[in-house]
């Protein structure tokens, strides 16, 4: 199910590294890991507590497959810089 929601996301994501849109993957990719991250620290739904890894599990997912698709080792490291900073908090 939390797989499913994110569809949308990750297919755009995907998109824009076809079109070598490198710079717009990074920032769609922190708005997605961002999100994923406020769910999983905000979220008061029931589907939060019956799917209690799932936000982790899609955070790693989600970066593993950017920093797979990423040619570039600084947009890598931005991405890296922006998680520690707290997701641009």
């Amino acid at each position: 199910m939390f797989e499913e929601a994110l569809e949308p996301f990750t297919n755009e994501l995907n998109r824009y590294f076809e079109l070598s849109l490198e710079n717009e993957a990074k920032k769609y990719c922190m708005g997605i890991l961002k999100g994923i991250d406020q769910f999983g620290k905000e979220s008061t739904s029931q589907f939060k507590d019956w799917a209690e890894d799932a936000p982790d599990e899609f955070f790693e997912r989600v970066l593993d497959d950017w920093k797979r698709a990423c040619k570039n080792p600084e947009h890598i490291q931005e991405m890296e810089d922006f998680i520690e900073r707290g997701l641009g908090k």
